[in-house]
């Protein structure tokens, strides 16, 4: 592999490939450019800069960080923190930050509610159209509430996929694994490749998202977990940042219009009141 690209002009890897060939290269790149660095470790970022060659770092610090599936302690967190965070690690002379404030996708409306709840640094969008925000009211009855799933949204969603005419870019996400599981028990088999929990998202995007919220209560079975934003225990705004993130065209959002467009402190509730119902 590394005879063959020693003559390309551009060269593009996944961090992985090139931590396997980086000790055998007997050559240099001008620059290297690494996309979706919040989704990878400071473990894996740092061979980067072996080659002593400009690099510049993409990425958004406000989405999930990498997944990291073991015991957490001082030697895990090069496995488990963020790429963009490798400045702790190395000589900070040598880095500078800078913040991309401006939207080319996201409509005015959307990019107001994310610099008000997440980035706060003056993020605008680029473009007078609005992002397409839409909501189905799906009240979960209290008796069915299991293993964070809610089966009426999950038939929401199933009647909303056999009466749309979606092109084939869409994806329906949801944050917990339990209700993945549902949802393709509940849809045909012909769409379980866009059923998707957040995490599994990280780095696609698609022309519709939607998304499964499940949860719709202050606690208990569907206490708010992950979708509750202003807890950082679970990452809740981390986690809704991508969701939204994911989004081209438009976002469907499926779940309890009522309780959440009465919670002014969370991201998820900011997008029911900005959006409006799905007539079809």
């Amino acid at each position: 592999m590394v005879k063959r690209i020693k003559n390309d002009k551009i060269v593009a890897m996944s961090l992985d490939a090139y931590i396997a060939i980086s000790t055998s290269l007997e050559f240099e790149f001008d620059h290297i450019f690494c996309d979706e660095i919040g989704y990878a470790s400071i473990i894996k970022t740092l061979p980067l800069f072996g080659l002593a060659t400009p690099i510049t770092l993409l990425g958004d610090h406000m989405q999930l960080p990498p997944i990291f599936e073991g015991n957490d302690n001082e030697n895990s967190k090069l496995f488990s923190t963020s790429g963009v965070y490798v400045e702790h690690e190395i000589n900070t002379k040598f880095l500078k930050r800078v913040s991309l404030t401006t939207t080319h996708r996201f409509g005015v409306n959307l990019s107001s509610l994310l610099n008000h709840h997440i980035y706060q640094n003056g993020f605008n969008s680029h473009t007078n159209e609005p992002t397409k925000i839409y909501y189905i009211d799906s009240k979960s009855k209290i008796e069915k509430a299991k293993n964070r799933s809610s089966y009426e949204e999950a038939i929401a969603i199933k009647n909303l996929i056999f009466n749309t005419k979606f092109d084939n870019d869409f994806a329906i996400l949801t944050p917990y694994n339990a209700q993945a599981f549902l949802l393709k028990k509940q849809i045909s088999p012909n769409y379980h490749d866009k059923i998707l929990t957040v995490h599994k998202s990280q780095g696609s995007e698609y022309a519709t998202v939607i998304f499964s919220i499940v949860d719709d209560m202050p606690r208990g079975v569907r206490g708010m977990f992950f979708t509750d934003s202003t807890n950082r225990r679970s990452n809740g705004i981390n986690l809704i940042n991508t969701v939204v993130s994911r989004v081209q065209k438009q976002l469907i959002l499926v779940g309890n219009y009522h309780f959440w467009k009465n919670q002014p402190n969370q991201l998820i509730g900011g997008l029911f009141r900005l959006g409006t119902k799905w007539e079809g």
